[in-house]
């Protein structure tokens, strides 16, 4: 397993957060979706929010004008009760774009608040052939991840503790996430010297094959 997803997975524990479980406050929020230039989707967002601004969605329903089109449930989505994050009230919290690159636009949510800053989301793609959104499992394990519509690339950073951090890339394969490129940076002691060892790995003939590593002293 590549390690960004590997992160990834290990932050996106969905459990109710521990402040709305005590104090909080029930809301609703509405994002609209222009899933074409012709059809427009609203999104409304029920969750709970905490008197320090931390809180989650439980459940997404999705109208194509008055008609509830669809219900999502995070239970059901990503295992947990709650995404998790802070000022879950603002509109700014819902991510809309083009996910994987099929001209629809998808939208996301934060999962988890991470100790670290391998941020993780909540991915929803737009299924036009059954005409609703599909969970993504496999972008939601990624950390930060990045949507280059140019180059129809996902780019993904993450970090593991001091010592290592590194960056990954994707694309889409017939309808699948392929891990492409990595990048992985790792500082080793030997010797009373400091090491910064650079790992790159590229997809050579079906599977990921290193393609150049550097060693260099370090004197951060």
């Amino acid at each position: 397993i590549c390690l960004t997803a590997a992160l990834g997975a290990a932050a996106l524990s969905l459990t109710a957060p521990a402040s709305a479980a005590a104090s909080a406050s029930e809301f609703e929020i509405s994002k609209n979706i222009p899933i074409t230039a012709a059809r427009t989707l609203t999104l409304k967002l029920h969750g709970v929010q905490d008197g320090d601004e931390r809180g989650g969605y439980d459940i997404i329903r999705v109208f194509d004008g008055e008609k509830l089109l669809q219900t999502i449930r995070i239970a059901d989505a990503a295992g947990g009760k709650y995404t998790d994050c802070y000022e879950p009230e603002s509109s700014d919290k819902v991510i809309v774009e083009d996910m994987n690159f099929d001209s629809f636009r998808d939208f996301r949510v934060q999962a988890a608040v991470p100790a670290g800053p391998n941020l993780t989301y909540c991915c929803f793609l737009w299924d036009h052939r059954a005409g609703r959104f599909v969970h993504s499992e496999a972008l939601g394990r990624l950390s930060d991840p990045q949507f280059d519509q140019r180059a129809k690339l996902v780019r993904s950073s993450y970090r593991d503790g001091a010592a290592r951090y590194g960056s990954e890339v994707y694309k889409f394969r017939k309808g699948r996430l392929r891990l492409v490129e990595s990048t992985d940076v790792k500082y080793i002691a030997q010797k009373e010297q400091l090491f910064k060892v650079t790992t790159t790995k590229r997809l050579i003939n079906g599977r990921m094959k290193v393609v150049r590593v550097v060693k260099t002293p370090s004197h951060e």
